[in-house]
């Protein structure tokens, strides 16, 4: 398996996992060209991650890869070590639309539901646009329950 990047490509070794890359290949991002032209996108730490991803059904548009991690830890600084380089300033800085966490508004309060029983009050609370899942034996009245508790909640 190879990946092709814009100067050069990259080949993973089966079954071991090696990489090897042909004479003139600079390391980057790979997919960087097809991401800079989206709305949005994920980096992921390297190729392989970028294909699960594929896998999963995300566009291959919106998948930046690194170039993968080295096999030992580096003490310091990673940017300033050998095989970093790359990164720096890859893009231009500052990118727009990036905000810390604490920059961030609140969530508006969520809207909660009581299911209706004195003795669930506690222990089961619906809420708008979340998933519930029931499970149990076919026949055991999962669904008279829900219809019940969703009686309730409409009632209210």
């Amino acid at each position: 398996m190879y990946f092709l990047y814009a100067e050069g490509k990259k080949a993973r070794a089966f079954p071991e996992k090696h990489f090897v890359s042909g004479a003139g290949f600079k390391r980057s991002f790979w997919n960087l060209e097809r991401v800079l032209q989206a709305e949005a996108g994920l980096l992921v730490e390297g190729e392989l991650d970028v294909c699960a991803l594929v896998e999963a059904g995300v566009p291959v548009t919106e998948i930046l890869g690194a170039h993968g991690a080295k096999d030992k830890p580096i003490e310091g600084d990673p940017i300033e070590q050998p095989g970093y380089a790359y990164v720096v300033q890859a893009l231009p800085w500052p990118i727009a639309d990036i905000y810390r966490l604490s920059e961030l508004p609140e969530p508006a309060p969520m809207a909660l539901w009581q299911p209706g029983f004195e003795e669930w009050e506690r222990k089961v609370i619906l809420a708008p646009r979340t998933l519930s899942v029931v499970t149990g034996h076919p026949g055991h009245g999962k669904t008279t329950l829900w219809n019940q508790i969703w009686f309730s909640v409409v009632d209210r």
